[in-house]
């Protein structure tokens, strides 16, 4: 299980650092397309409704979208009983309803419609005839309820469906899965759909994903579906290539952990200043190997000229320096008012620091209501650290009404992009049963997942779950060890 998670953090939290280009320009013309479902069945004895969870979408302007018929259950659609939730738009708070028209079993499809339906952009489809074992295609859906996009290579074309309740044959790619990815469309190049997510190849191989060919549903769909039968050239598609990045970006850019920058960088990176002088992006960039190798000082006077020069990064940074009093005068009023300059010019980054500040009254009057909007403008510009922090504000319901699914989402968006503080605090939630159903095994990997990442929390509490037997094998010296470094990293909780 562990290797599952790991494949499954690697793969999600190296999304937009993997992803070509033109994957990106497909997700973005394809994303309001595609949506998010929550089935909830009405059980005959009326105990607990049964949840799942999926991705559908959209084959006509009418609101008709397609999933896995799997997510309502083994009878036929004229026997089910509950209700379906569709998520537009990658929302996590707005939803349809819709309803079941038809499905085939066997080929796992079901077709469904909403019943608001406003204007809705429908996906092309392609005929899966024309893919090849190698192809590089597109995904993009909601994996455990996060928007997640990513190459998938298809590495078998003729794998038999019975296992999967399904007739003829289904195709293999190379993808890990998780809960609610299945209906998520399979698309090449050109954005047209070749095959939707069934699940997992075998229980044990959750990097190998079964997904069903366009040539087995078709029949389903036919009325509202236009086949696009030309050829996809993706020259035509990458005909505008991202410049190169320039050696210094490669090294110290911002999508680079501080921890990977080396000495060697400051030099690559002045000797890069001296080719582009004028460059705000160099500059930062340049600080940061500075800021690494503590030349606070240089480091500062290069985040000022960029953040004089409107560079948003600059900004940021040079906030955070005036607020640790590092290379510069202590001041966290000045700090205050570079971080919300750079945040109104929309780094996530900032606006993550500023709801901090607003959180702790640092620099600025204490509000904890604004904390709490920044935090979310900072979680949805993508900021690990933004989500991990709204998490925190939605799970203790300080500065907003306490909403546990929400802070799981948060948490498990946060601890997939690599926050190592968002993989103990979502640990501590399924071991506790708080916000979803109790799960102490999956607790414990991703205890163990934050304290590999460095987190002392992490490592103590997996100590905890060792030393009690829960979700693992009870294991004395293990819990020992993980005590020891929870205490060498200065929590003094992991010495008791």
């Amino acid at each position: 299980m562990l290797l599952r998670l790991l494949a499954f953090l690697l793969f999600l939290g190296c999304t937009p650092a993997i992803a070509q280009s033109w994957l990106a320009e497909r997700v973005r013309a394809v994303e309001q397309s595609i949506v998010r479902i929550e089935v909830e069945m009405i059980k005959p004895d009326g105990s607990v409704p049964e949840k799942s969870f999926g991705t559908g979408f959209f084959i006509s302007g009418q609101g008709h979208f397609v999933t896995a018929a799997h997510l309502f259950g083994p009878d036929d659609i004229s026997r089910f009983n509950g209700t379906i939730k569709v998520y537009l738009g990658r929302s996590t708070f707005t939803h349809s309803r819709a309803e079941l028209l038809r499905s085939d079993k066997h080929q796992d499809i079901a077709m469904l419609r909403l019943l608001e339906a406003g204007n809705v952009m429908p996906l092309r489809f392609g005929r899966s005839v024309m893919a090849k074992e190698g192809d590089e295609l597109g995904f993009a859906g909601y994996p455990s309820g996060i928007w997640t996009y990513n190459m998938a290579r298809l590495t078998n074309v003729s794998v038999d469906g019975r296992p999967f309740g399904v007739r003829g044959e289904l195709w293999n790619v190379e993808m890990p899965t998780s809960g609610g990815s299945s209906g998520a469309p399979v698309f090449d190049r050109c954005g047209r759909v070749l095959a939707f997510i069934r699940g997992a190849l075998k229980p044990t191989a959750h990097h190998q994903t079964v997904i069903v060919p366009q040539a087995r549903f078709f029949d389903l769909v036919r009325e509202y579906v236009t086949l696009d039968e030309t050829l996809c050239d993706p020259t035509r598609i990458e005909r505008d290539p991202p410049p190169p990045m320039d050696e210094c970006d490669r090294l110290a850019g911002q999508d680079v952990e501080a921890k990977r920058i080396t000495p060697a960088v400051i030099v690559i990176c002045r000797k890069s200043m001296e080719d582009n002088p004028t460059s705000a992006k160099l500059w930062v960039n340049l600080g940061r190997a500075l800021e690494v190798a503590k030349q606070n000082e240089e480091a500062v006077l290069l985040y000022r000229k960029a953040a004089e020069a409107g560079d948003p990064r600059g900004m940021a940074s040079l906030a955070y320096m005036l607020i640790e009093g590092r290379g510069a005068v202590k001041d966290d009023a000045l700090g205050a008012i570079w971080y919300r300059k750079a945040a109104e010019a929309g780094n996530a980054r900032a606006m993550n620091g500023l709801g901090y500040l607003y959180a702790n009254g640092i620099g600025v009057a204490k509000d904890e209501i604004e904390a709490v909007r920044w935090y979310r403008k900072s979680a949805e510009g993508g900021s690990p650290l933004g989500m991990t922090n709204l998490a925190w504000a939605l799970d203790r319901g300080v500065g907003t009404r306490r909403n546990l699914a929400e802070a799981i989402l948060w948490y498990r968006k946060s601890a997939i992009a690599g926050e190592a503080r968002a993989m103990n605090n979502l640990g501590n939630l399924l071991a506790n049963g708080e916000g979803e159903v109790k799960n102490e095994a999956d607790a414990v990997l991703w205890y163990r997942t934050a304290a590999e990442a460095g987190d002392d929390l992490g490592m103590k509490n997996l100590g905890d779950m060792l030393a009690a037997g829960r979700g693992v094998a009870a294991n004395e010296a293990e819990a020992a060890k993980w005590y020891r470094r929870s205490a060498e990293a200065g929590l003094a909780a992991g010495m008791n």
